[in-house]
């Protein structure tokens, strides 16, 4: 079977600095970072989603196609007027 690694980075920022992001591939807490830490994890071909989860609210559900290749992310905090939420972009 196909695998192949996901990396994903957590910006280091001021905002939000004291509190960890999980990170959930599929549904599933696969670690967790704290400010400017990155995890690595393993895994298949097959498509999947990530999101990542703080004490204040859960990002929006980002898809991994299927393939081959290894996948990077980076995750970071938005302060908006009305709220602070996680963001996943493809690096």
């Amino acid at each position: 079977p196909i695998q192949r690694t996901l990396t994903v980075k957590r910006k280091k920022a001021f905002l939000g600095c004291a509190g960890k992001i999980d990170i959930l591939v599929d549904g599933v807490v696969v670690g967790s970072l704290k400010n400017g830490g990155s995890l690595q994890v393993i895994i298949s071909g097959n498509a999947h989603s990530i999101s990542a989860r703080f004490s204040g609210g859960c990002s929006d559900i980002t898809q991994i196609a299927r393939g081959s290749e290894d996948k990077q992310y980076l995750v970071y905090f938005v302060m908006t007027f009305s709220s602070t939420y996680v963001q996943i972009d493809e690096i």
